[in-house]
This record gives C-alpha cells, structure tokens and sequence, in this order.
C-alpha cells in the first residue's frame, strides 16, 4: 500500500493519515482475529498464539501513533487550495517551487506548513499556526534547523496571512539555473526532515 503522493504535494497528508489509519485497523483487525482464535480454540489466552497478537501490538501502536500525531494539522482544502493557486497566475516556474502539506519533524515534535516555497536563495513558509511573534520565531527555527548545513544561507520569512505570502512569493524574480539546483536542494533537505 503505497502513497499516491510524494512528500510535498497538495493532499500528501491526507493521503498519508489515510494509509496510516487503514494500516492501523488492518493490524487492529488482525490482534482481535488472534486473540477471538485463541479463546476460542483452546478456551483462554493462556496459550502461545498469544505472543503473535503482542507481537502485532508493537506495529499498531507505531501506525497509531503516527496517525493520532498527524491529525491535528489541517491543510488547504480543494476550495482553499484552488483559490490558491488561481491567485498565483499559472506561474509554472513558481508552482515549481511550492511544496504543501509539509509537517517538520524533529526531536523537539511536529510543526505543520500549509505550504513553503523554497525560491531564488530564500524560504517563504505559510503556517497558520505561526500567530504572534514568538510563534512565528519558532517555526522559523525549525526550518532553519532542517538547512543548517546549506552552504549558502537562505533567509526564512514566516507567513500566516494568504494574501501575504501570495503577494510575497509572486514577487520573487526567476531564479538563475544554479539558484535554481540549489533550492531544489535545499527543499528536499527540508522535505528529508518530513513525515
């Protein structure tokens, strides 16, 4: 069962928490199965057939986790993100640029990007969540540490107002060939550290 999305795509986190719940009752389905066996072949849960459904137990609480953990962010929906991209003017070298659905993850935990745009040596990211200055600072961080290693430095300017970061990231000049292969880098760094 694979994703029909890759990393960065409008709907990669619907299509992800898809996978990850169908896979979560598949092995929820799969423990209940071992355990109804086992009760009713032998009368209890006393017998070794038992240490399959504990052993399923560990997969289910990973997928689990990995779905409860997604499902707090909210990303565009195809009304919001048709409005979107109808206001980027079918700019195709900026549509290139534009990553969506992008939840960071660190040590720390999981921030969630409705969309970045990685373009001509800067990062724009549109974050929802990121109100207020110290929220915004954060969000910041995180993305910076995902590029720390970049030979070049790219400046990160958060976003949590549409229009503003529509009217920021059509602004941006086309980028040279270089420039170019050097944000597609730096994006991928940032999709690495993605769920």
């Amino acid at each position: 069962m694979l994703l029909k999305k890759q990393k960065g795509e409008y709907g990669y986190l619907t299509a992800y928490r898809r996978q990850k719940l169908m896979i979560t009752l598949i092995l929820a389905c799969m423990i209940a199965a071992v355990i109804l066996g086992t009760i009713i072949m032998f009368g209890d849960t006393g017998r070794v057939m038992i240490v399959f459904a504990i052993l399923l137990a560990l997969p289910f609480a990973k997928f689990l986790i990995a779905w409860i953990v997604c499902s707090k962010f909210v990303p565009f929906d195809k009304k919001q993100y048709h409005d979107f991209t109808a206001k980027l003017d079918d700019n195709a070298s900026l549509k290139d640029s534009l990553y969506y659905d992008v939840v960071v993850s660190q040590y720390e935990g999981m921030l969630f990007f409705q969309s970045i745009c990685v373009r001509n040596g800067r990062i724009y990211a549109l974050a929802f969540e990121s109100k207020g200055s110290v929220t915004g600072k954060k969000y910041k961080r995180w993305i910076e540490s995902c590029i720390k290693d970049a030979k070049e430095p790219y400046p990160v300017v958060i976003f949590d107002s549409v229009d503003a970061y529509i009217k920021k990231i059509k602004s941006i000049s086309a980028p040279t060939d270089q420039t170019a292969r050097m944000d597609k880098y730096i994006a991928q760094k940032v999709l690495d550290t993605c769920v």
